[in-house]
């Protein structure tokens, strides 16, 4: 949802909207999803662990993906976001560096995305079991 909305401010949006839900999306982040990956991680580690499933290459391939998203969200997505609310709130948001940027970040989010989503897909369909 929050991808669909930075597609949306990015293209229609003031420059101090965008860097409003820049803002905003980086408190989502500690506040919700960081928490949230967190659970479903320990979660995820106990029913391995209960069902005796760490060898299910379903199971090895779904930790994978989550691994893998939280590499991108914590190693890229955050730090560039950060950097283009700087460059939007000293420059303006139809600065070129702050549209190369944005464009970068959208493609990681939506690589992010579908990241979750092939672990999802593993997770319900458990190829290999």
């Amino acid at each position: 949802m929050l991808l669909l909305l930075a597609t949306q401010v990015r293209s229609n949006g003031t420059a101090a909207e965008m860097s409003a839900l820049l803002g905003r999306m980086e408190g989502f982040s500690k506040t919700f999803f960081a928490p949230l990956s967190v659970l479903v991680l320990v979660m995820g580690i106990g029913m391995a662990v209960i069902g005796g499933l760490f060898a299910a290459p379903w199971v090895s391939t779904g930790f994978l993906a989550i691994f893998a998203s939280a590499g991108i969200g914590m190693g890229l997505l955050t730090p560039q976001a950060r950097k283009l609310k700087a460059i939007i709130e000293a420059r303006g948001k139809d600065d070129p560096e702050a549209i190369s940027l944005g464009n970068r970040l959208l493609l990681w989010a939506r690589l992010d995305v579908l990241v979750l989503v092939i672990a999802v897909a593993v997770m319900v369909f458990k190829p290999g079991a």
